[in-house]
């Protein structure tokens, strides 16, 4: 709706897509870009992370549609149909919800990284401010950072970081004053008689299960978990990359709790994708200061490195 106002403007909805189009993937690469910079402090892996992420699910797709002409079909013909109707060449062209919405998603999670790294409540405040925004943008990205910041305050409540447990609860705070005219206007949509029918027709399934693609967070947790970081910003890098790896695995399984999820595909295509990319590019990070015998962080064990061992 932000974009679709200013149609009459740029000369008609068409025209719109084009410069939607134009303007948000170049935003998309380089706020992914910069956030994997953040993490890795290598500028070789930051800009894999993004060229992985715009184009996973089309090289998968080529993949898969290669195979099956040539196995199952015995010639290239369908392939080549296949690319002839090919219409979204690359992840996040010609898909105006998610494009804007991702790049308030990753200069929120900017933000929080930059926080927790700091004693700068601006930080946090800032953070919860894009928050509280995604509930007017993209709900599957602001549940994402309400199960982020969840899983951050249950982290640092362990640790009894006091201090830290301050600033969040300012972001959270921050994020509710923000979000408040949505939860109003949603609680009054509650109460109309179709809401149920509008529901099922925007994609709602009952039933509660657990799913299967929500272990491959759980892995890198655990990939994670023999990491022992040397530094004290090493260790906070840590955290970050576990609650978003925590806020995913919650994410897919979410319908254990509310006993129904709306158009389930989403939460793995847009969050849980970007969210492994990130993990694997950190762990390539580590494997490579590992081989350098870098000090900044030590896997399997203070001061041992897989070299060494």
């Amino acid at each position: 709706p932000l974009f679709f106002g200013q149609g009459t403007n740029a000369g008609g909805l068409e025209n719109l897509y084009i410069i939607v189009d134009f303007v948000f993937p170049p935003l998309v690469f380089l706020s992914f870009y910069y956030l994997a910079k953040l993490i890795t402090k290598s500028e070789l892996l930051s800009v894999l992370a993004p060229l992985v992420l715009i184009g996973k699910e089309p090289l998968e797709s080529f993949l898969v549609k290669l195979g099956v002409s040539v196995l199952k079909y015995r010639q290239l013909d369908y392939f080549f149909d296949y690319l002839n109707n090919l219409n979204r060449p690359l992840g996040f062209a010609r898909f105006d919800s998610p494009q804007f919405s991702f790049v308030i998603l990753t200069l929120g999670l900017i933000m929080f990284f930059k926080a927790i790294r700091s004693k700068r409540v601006i930080f946090y405040l800032f953070a919860g401010f894009l928050f509280g925004m995604q509930w007017y943008i993209y709900s599957y990205y602001a549940i994402f950072l309400t199960l982020v910041l969840g899983s951050s305050f249950g982290v640092f409540l362990v640790q009894r970081d006091w201090e830290k447990l301050k600033f969040l609860t300012a972001a959270i705070f921050t994020a509710v004053i923000i979000s408040a005219v949505y939860w109003w206007n949603y609680f009054q949509f509650t109460k109309l008689s179709q809401v149920m029918d509008f529901f099922y027709r925007a994609g709602r399934v009952d039933g509660r299960w657990f799913d299967n693609k929500s272990l491959w967070p759980i892995l890198f947790i655990l990939v994670l978990s023999v990491v022992r970081p040397v530094h004290k910003k090493a260790k906070l890098t840590l955290i970050f990359l576990v609650c978003l790896l925590s806020a995913a695995f919650l994410s897919l399984n979410f319908q254990l709790l509310t006993g129904f999820s709306v158009q389930h595909f989403h939460w793995q295509s847009v969050i849980v994708n970007p969210v492994l990319i990130l993990a694997s590019v950190y762990l390539l990070f580590l494997f490579n200061t590992t081989q350098l015998e870098s000090p900044a962080v030590r896997p399997f064990g203070e001061g041992v490195t897989p070299k060494s061992r």
